[in-house]
């Protein structure tokens, strides 16, 4: 009896070691961006027509200030304690994707679709925390739209109902099945958007975002050790109880015969 309780307390353990799951939080805006320089304007749309099918390709690579909300910090303490609780964090934005979909103009907006194929991105810490850099990263698919002659544009990614943004960070964790998206603004734009031979036409322009979505923090071995061994003891120290009142109620009735 105890070795096989033994054997249940160890798989327990493994269990909460190994496939624990996280607590949930509510979905939050957990993070937004500013250019370093916000009159640069490194956030480029071209077309490629020497591409067969044609396609339109949304680019960048500058430096930004990355602003995690309260929620984020206290989850990448976790891991990193010497994430900071407050103030930007120096960071490099790349992002690319590219799309061979046709756009249109819909109630005076052009609509660009993009989601032929998956694009990327990422942020970098400049100065890695604790060894760790991957401030936030993701595969996405979305929708870019400006109105017709205006000087903005905004592109717009989220999950679900598809699954166009699959976030990734080395401080917290985003839970796949949950709302994940994240929109960019891109102002001050060198060309008035338009739509030209079913696409939008080219500009550049400076750029800012926000990211929302369920995060939690990254489980520490430690942390889930320790939580498995206070479950499986709890559970072990009711099992014995209950297994010591059973054979108390057999002594008494053996007594009283």
């Amino acid at each position: 009896m105890m070795i096989r309780s033994l054997i249940k307390i160890l798989a327990l353990c493994g269990i909460l070691l190994f496939g624990g799951q996280t607590v949930q939080a509510q979905v939050i805006t957990f993070a937004n961006f500013g250019q370093v320089n916000p009159n640069e304007t490194p956030f480029t749309f071209v077309r490629n027509p020497s591409v067969s099918p044609t396609s339109v390709t949304w680019s960048v690579s500058t430096q930004i200030t990355f602003n995690p909300s309260a929620a984020y910090r206290t989850a990448a303490q976790e891991v990193a304690a010497g994430f900071p609780m407050s103030g930007d964090i120096f960071a490099t934005l790349t992002l690319n994707i590219t799309s061979t979909q046709t756009g249109g103009i819909l109630a005076g907006s052009v609509i660009q679709p993009m989601s032929s194929s998956s694009g990327s991105f990422s942020i970098i810490a400049n100065a890695p925390i604790n060894g760790l850099s991957n401030l936030l990263s993701a595969s996405f698919r979305g929708t870019m739209s400006g109105n017709v002659s205006g000087f903005s544009v905004t592109f717009n990614s989220s999950t679900p109902p598809s699954i166009n943004t699959q976030f990734n960070s080395a401080f917290v964790i985003f839970d796949a099945d949950e709302t994940q998206s994240f929109s960019m603004s891109m102002t001050g734009l060198n060309n008035a958007v338009d739509l030209v031979d079913n696409f939008m036409t080219a500009w550049q322009g400076s750029g800012t975002g926000v990211f929302s979505a369920r995060i939690t923090a990254v489980p520490e071995p430690l942390t889930m050790t320790l939580l498995g061994f206070t479950g499986a003891f709890s559970w072990l120290s009711r099992r014995w109880r209950r297994q010591w009142e059973i054979e108390c109620q057999a002594l008494e009735a053996v007594e009283g015969e």
